[in-house]
């Protein structure tokens, strides 16, 4: 089962949240020492969402009656000092970071709530100049970064996106890959989209079991035994299973390749439009009901908002 939010799933998270934008926060309580709900109303109207937080995994809203602690804690306490009663007048993405930004009221009242669902994942509370009033796992970055009370959140420091690669630099970046590197391995950490989306347009443009080859040049001057052991190794570096494996040519693949990654930017652009669809991976398992009888089941594996390739 998915343990933690993807890159096209954080996108599709907040443009379906949007529709959030303007409720006022009721209450806020904490499942565990990283989990909170924060309740939500329309003001006026009758309107009432529960908005659920994670560090470092997910944020959703949910219908579901979470128990919660019995004593709320002191993140929890500040919370509730800060942002109650503060309209939700934001949601955003930090650049091309797996980082959520939830602003509660405007100008000089307004506050933030930053998600970071990546690596041990952190929760952060600031004021509208983003210093820190508190923080779920205070840490340094580096020797120059500190994330701690009364210090400024970096938010300058998220991950830029891409723009829509040349060409020209995808060829660059494949004469430079490793012999045995699949495309997928190449691709994730240029495209912001995850694994999925990346998996998805390989397959629908059949470059799924493509590896990179060494260079002509590298080629030369080796005899039959060398050839045979860097064809081994090629296997072994990847995932693929062998009788499948195609080697990339880049006068032939690089043009399909670069539709594969245009198709990548295209779901991206579908996901920010707020159209994609929730759907929920099933696999068919039976057990044995007694000596005689089986009865089938279906176990959910995964959840995602598009229907990718790879699941048919």
């Amino acid at each position: 089962m998915k343990t933690r939010f993807s890159s096209y799933d954080i996108i599709c998270g907040i443009a379906e949240l949007q529709r959030l934008i303007g409720l006022r926060v009721n209450q806020i309580y904490d499942i565990d020492n990283k989990t909170y709900l924060f309740r939500l109303h329309g003001g006026g109207s009758s309107e009432k969402v529960t908005l659920l937080i994670e560090s470092g995994t997910r944020f959703h809203t949910t219908s579901f009656e979470w128990p919660k602690n019995m004593a709320p804690s002191g993140f929890c306490m500040k919370f509730r000092k800060h942002l109650k009663n503060k309209r939700l007048e934001h949601i955003n993405q930090l650049g091309a970071d797996r980082i959520v930004d939830f602003q509660f009221g405007s100008g000089e009242a307004a506050y933030h709530v930053f998600l970071e669902l990546y690596d041990r994942g952190n929760v952060i509370l600031t004021d509208y100049e983003k210093t820190i009033l508190y923080i779920l796992r205070p840490h340094m970055e580096g020797e120059s970064i500190r994330f701690a009370v009364r210090e400024k959140y970096p938010v300058d420091r998220a991950k830029i996106g891409n723009c829509e690669l040349m060409e020209s630099e995808m060829r660059e970046i494949i004469e430079n890959s490793n012999e045995g590197d699949s495309l997928k391995r190449i691709l994730m950490p240029i495209l912001d989209c995850g694994p999925a989306v990346i998996e998805h347009v390989l397959i629908e443009h059949g470059l799924e079991n493509h590896l990179i080859k060494g260079s002509v040049d590298q080629e030369k001057g080796q005899d039959e035994s060398s050839k045979k052991q860097s064809k081994k190794k090629n296997r072994k570096c990847s995932e693929i299973n062998p009788s499948d494996i195609q080697f990339f040519d880049l006068a032939s693949d690089l043009p399909t390749l670069m539709l594969a990654i245009k198709s990548a930017y295209d779901i991206m652009t579908f996901f920010l439009n707020g159209s994609s669809k929730g759907f929920i991976i099933q696999v068919k398992e039976e057990k044995l009901t007694n000596a005689e009888n089986t009865e089938h089941f279906y176990r959910n594996i995964e959840f995602h908002p598009y229907l990718f390739s790879h699941f048919f």
